[in-house]
């Protein structure tokens, strides 16, 4: 009988959960905090899955509430004044870890800009080092190709003189 009472209530419970609130639109500012405490187990959906936000609370209600709420702070882990002491002692000391870390890290971000910039201003020079020397070897061509016809021409004069 356990077994089935507490299937009922798991299948039930997300049943209701999977379920949209029908008289409360998402687009409401109160939706979330609603639908948190259906979820919490505060409060819950009737069947036809209505909240009925203007229904009154029961004392009875109220007293099941309080205890649900008391029961999640059970839960809840509990910090004494060590903890508290450890909790301030750890963020005093990592504090300056955290902070030179963080400098270095935007130190090697600057870095970065600067070598992608340095990285872009060669890729630029390498391009036009590039074309100077292609209209160069152009150049050097047409040269190499005149001297060949003046080595030729001479020759011929010196062949057609003698």
């Amino acid at each position: 009988m356990k077994y089935a009472i507490l299937f009922s209530c798991l299948f039930i419970s997300t049943s209701v959960f999977a379920n949209t609130i029908n008289d409360i639109s998402k687009s409401s500012p109160e939706y979330n905090a609603i639908s948190q405490s259906i979820k919490r187990g505060y409060f819950n959906l009737h069947n036809n899955l209505h909240f009925n936000p203007q229904a009154p609370i029961s004392r009875k209600e109220m007293a099941l509430i309080l205890q649900k709420l008391h029961q999640n702070q059970a839960k809840a882990p509990h910090l004494n004044t060590s903890n508290l002491q450890e909790l301030s002692h750890l963020s005093k000391t990592y504090k300056h870890e955290l902070s030179d870390v963080l400098s270095q890290v935007h130190s090697f971000n600057q870095s970065q800009k600067i070598l992608n910039n340095d990285q872009t201003t060669l890729q630029n020079d390498f391009s036009h080092l590039e074309n100077s020397l292609a209209s160069e070897i152009v150049a050097l061509k047409k040269e190499r190709q005149w001297l060949w016809m003046g080595i030729g021409a001479s020759l011929l004069l010196s062949i057609v003189s003698n």
